[in-house]
């Protein structure tokens, strides 16, 4: 044999090695996910964190918004006060958090819903006994003296 057949168990023994070496990796590896697995420290994908996107209805400092009480500048309460942004569309108050939270949504003459009227009738439910009663207005006391915009 020539010059070929010397070439060709040189690259038989450098593969042979590369082959040897990517097995000695794959083993640590595998030691090493056996080690993690055992210290608890394996990836759980239930355990992931994910971001949900927004949610809806109105919200303050993460806290959710389930009525909106509108006063005058005397502070007195205001009744039948319809609520749009700054699109005209209508600004719906939720109560997806409280479980035993029930509003009554005021109807059109069409019968359709109008979930912007505040503010919104509701009642509490005591999850003990079953009774409903009703939540009360809160106290506002508008600013004293003249106002400006900033």
């Amino acid at each position: 044999m020539g010059r070929r057949g010397r070439g060709r168990a040189g690259r038989r023994a450098l593969t042979g090695a590369g082959n040897a070496a990517l097995a000695l990796v794959g083993v640590a590896l595998l030691a090493q996910l056996g080690a993690d697995e055992a210290a608890g420290d394996s990836y759980r994908p239930d355990e992931v964190l994910a971001y949900a996107g927004p949610v809806s209805g109105l919200r303050a400092d993460g806290e959710e918004i389930s009525n909106i009480f509108a006063f005058d500048a005397d502070g007195k309460p205001l009744r039948d006060v319809y609520l749009v942004d700054q699109d005209g569309d209508p600004v719906v108050a939720t109560h997806y958090d409280n479980e035993y939270l029930e509003a009554r949504l005021v109807l059109d003459r069409d019968g359709n819903v109008v979930p912007n009227r505040y503010p919104q009738v509701q009642h509490e439910l005591d999850p003990a006994t079953g009774q409903r009663a009703p939540r009360p207005t809160p106290e506002f006391r508008p600013p004293q003296g003249p106002l400006r915009s900033p």
